[in-house]
């Protein structure tokens, strides 16, 4: 089990982000109350794609904190895979 934090740093609101996912939802909470993260700014909550939208500034305090960086092609491996777990009976 993981938490794992992308390099896609894409532009919005004025800043550069990134992408926090992990194995499980209770991985994901507990790094984002590491980083100080609100629980309401989780997107696509309860389901394969749930994730935080990190500020890239914050990319390598997730790292120190035992995220993994992971390429954006690594990161859709893993959401693939991930769907594809919670989609078997």
């Amino acid at each position: 089990m993981a938490v794992y934090v992308d390099g896609l740093h894409y532009p919005g609101h004025g800043r550069r982000w990134c992408h926090l996912v992990a194995d499980s939802g209770e991985e994901l909470d507990a790094m984002a109350e590491l980083l100080g993260l609100r629980a309401e700014w989780k997107e696509d909550a309860g389901t394969p794609r749930e994730h935080f939208d990190l500020p890239a500034s914050h990319r390598e305090l997730a790292i120190s904190h035992g995220a993994l960086p992971v390429t954006r092609r690594e990161l859709a491996r893993l959401l693939r895979q991930k769907r594809e777990v919670t989609s078997q009976p």
